[in-house]
């Protein structure tokens, strides 16, 4: 059975610091292969101002052509034709019914840990799917929620206090933050005009 990563995420943009975790997952052998989820709508976020799903899932699927792993990674679209907002518990309910020879698990950040008593039926998540957790600063572990279930946390994984918020103001008041980016997602990013203006709060 083929074990499956799943990184959800709104990638809004995906960032080096998204790239080098899916990679630390690979490089471990912790998957066979990752997907990054691209989420229409997270429901703990605002709807507005988010940057379109296409451009969105482009810029990942040209983080991954850079990627030393691309051959075991995809951009995933599954959740663009899903209700809204997006519920990772559903996403699951319809990968398991398409994909019932792979393995599903989870990636995600200690901030989404955090929260993940909120989820949508997260007993019944957390019941069938290893969860590999990696920390974000600001938001360490929790004990009582480690002790939920099959929850991994990855210690030595890359940490970067980055993100994709800090980058879009980067980019609306025109600081340079190709540095941040994989590589021709900064030029996606300027030829699309996608950030560009304050109210443009994506």
């Amino acid at each position: 059975m083929k074990k499956t990563v799943l990184f959800f995420g709104s990638f809004n943009p995906i960032h080096k610091a998204h790239l080098s975790i899916a990679e630390y997952i690979l490089e471990k052998n912790l998957g066979d292969e990752l997907w990054f989820v691209v989420s229409p709508q997270n429901p703990f976020k605002p709807p507005e101002g988010i940057a379109p799903e296409n451009d969105r899932i482009e810029m990942v699927r040209i983080a991954i052509n850079h990627s030393k792993y691309r051959d075991r990674m995809c951009a995933s679209d599954i959740e663009f034709d899903m209700p809204k907002p997006s519920y990772t518990i559903d996403t699951l309910r319809k990968l398991w019914k398409i994909y019932p020879d792979r393995e599903f698990s989870i990636l995600m950040g200690s901030d989404n840990l955090a929260l993940f008593r909120k989820w949508k039926d997260f007993d019944d998540i957390i019941e069938n799917c290893r969860v590999f957790v990696y920390t974000r600063g600001g938001y360490p572990l929790n004990e009582n929620i480690l002790s939920l279930g099959d929850i991994v946390t990855l210690d030595n994984a890359p940490v970067y206090d980055i993100s994709s918020t800090k980058f879009r103001s980067m980019l609306r008041f025109g600081e340079d933050a190709k540095e941040f980016l994989p590589d021709g997602v900064f030029n996606y990013i300027k030829e699309k005009n996608i950030y560009a203006t304050s109210n443009n709060d994506r």
